[in-house]
């Protein structure tokens, strides 16, 4: 491992490649938004009978404890143990490799092995890196000794349908969506419905004609409408304003009712890195201010394949902006 030296130099050279390692360790989790992981809070830890028999025994209490590193979407990472920062650092990764350096901190590895390279694998929720080439001792084993896990806090990707139908089953109030049809000089000839799981208010929501049992055909002309003559569509000129400033409205419930609008379901955070190539899942968000809602949401679409995308409605008295941005 080390070199024979002095112990006291030895101990040196071994707390900086240990602050080194875990700088690597944090920037390779850190990866570039399109490749690897997401970004978030990763936690391993290190008990005394782990560390390898060439650490000095007076080194060994550096690497002892509980460690946490953060991977910042700007390829930054920052790694603690026991809550104290030792490492910051930037890294670059691809879909199999990722190679952290580290740039500050007490336990940064020192210049000549401030970059480390390492292979990683996400599995069983488990994030494990391989040295693939890296002379920082310290770095190496707080990379490699434990694969590193997510905080059981975070809560998991879920695509969330349509709430359940209350019970009993309330009759559908189909008769304001005809009116709403005939007032714009339309009809049909079909059977109207409403999809009464999604009332919420005043609103209720409206398609007719029946699809088949596994299609991915768009329920037709999906509205929702209120009693007091206001209406949503796919269309930005809706009167989002009105629906998104509806009482008792949350982010999620308008998520639900946005996504059902778009043919899709909405799609709501991760507990688990996502896979190289998908987009970014961040909890939907409906904010007010100065007279503007803004909604936000990611949605995955009804379609074969499904495809998610990034939703945001920015509503107010005078007029909408609606902005539909597909995933990659």
């Amino acid at each position: 491992m080390l070199k024979a030296k002095p112990w006291k130099k030895q101990i040196k050279i071994v707390v900086v490649a240990g602050t080194i390692s875990v700088l690597l360790l944090i920037a390779s989790v850190s990866f570039a938004q399109d490749n690897g992981p997401n970004a978030g809070a990763y936690t391993s830890s290190i008990a005394a009978t782990e560390i390898p028999a060439g650490i000095p025994t007076e080194a060994r209490p550096i690497f002892v404890g509980e460690w946490t590193m953060n991977l910042g979407d700007d390829h930054r990472y920052r790694i603690a143990k026991d809550g104290k920062v030792l490492v910051e650092g930037h890294f670059d990764s691809s879909a199999k490799e990722i190679r952290f350096t580290d740039e500050s901190g007490d336990l940064a590895c020192a210049t000549e092995m401030k970059t480390g390279s390492y292979h990683w694998v996400f599995e069983d929720k488990k994030l494990t890196f391989t040295s693939i080439g890296d002379d920082c001792d310290g770095r190496r084993l707080v990379l490699t000794v434990h694969p590193w896990t997510r905080p059981a806090t975070v809560r998991e990707t879920t695509i969330r349908e349509s709430p359940p139908t209350p019970k009993p089953t309330p009759p559908e109030d189909t008769g304001r969506y005809v009116d709403w049809f005939n007032k714009r000089g339309k009809s049909f000839s079909d059977r109207p419905h409403e999809e009464v799981s999604l009332r919420i208010g005043d609103w209720g929501f409206f398609y007719h004609g029946d699809r088949p049992v596994g299609s991915w055909t768009p329920l037709t002309d999906r509205a929702g409408l209120d009693r007091n003559g206001h209406a949503v569509t796919e269309a930005e000129n809706s009167d989002w304003y009105a629906f998104l400033g509806t009482s008792g409205l949350d982010a999620s419930a308008a998520l639900r009712r946005v996504a059902w609008l778009l043919n899709a379901d909405g799609v709501f955070p991760d507990s688990e890195p996502q896979a190289t190539g998908r987009m970014k899942i961040a909890a939907p968000t409906l904010t007010s201010k100065n007279g503007t809602i803004t909604f936000q949401g990611s949605c995955e679409a009804h379609s074969d394949p499904p495809y998610k995308m990034h939703v945001t409605i920015v509503a107010a008295p005078n007029g909408n902006r609606v902005q539909i941005e597909p995933g990659k």
